[in-house]
């Protein structure tokens, strides 16, 4: 008789996961990324007259980007400055090329 292995599932885990992929691999936000990997660090302004996105639409995708950490602000005079936030990408990246 053979003997079912049970992993154990972290739920939570799981779905943070989840969350982070999902906003990871939305168009607007890898590009962004990508502008940022590009610029170094940027404004919203700079971000979204780059993408050519309004600029609300760009503070949204930013948003997300920073509340899973992958993007930071730094405040720069009147300015924001945004940038990616290099150990949690490679962190990220050493965990889903695991996968």
């Amino acid at each position: 008789m053979e003997t079912c292995n049970v992993i154990s599932v972290n739920k939570r885990a799981i779905i943070k996961a989840h969350d982070l992929i999902r906003i990871i691999k939305h168009p607007i936000r890898l590009a962004m990324l990508e502008e940022l990997r590009t610029r170094g660090n940027s404004t919203v302004t700079e971000i979204y007259v780059a993408l050519r996105l309004v600029q609300s639409e760009c503070s949204q995708h930013l948003s997300k980007l920073r509340k899973v950490d992958l993007v930071k602000t730094e405040r720069s005079g009147k300015h924001i400055r945004y940038f990616i936030n290099q150990e949690e990408l490679g962190r990220i990246t050493a965990i889903l090329e695991q996968l």
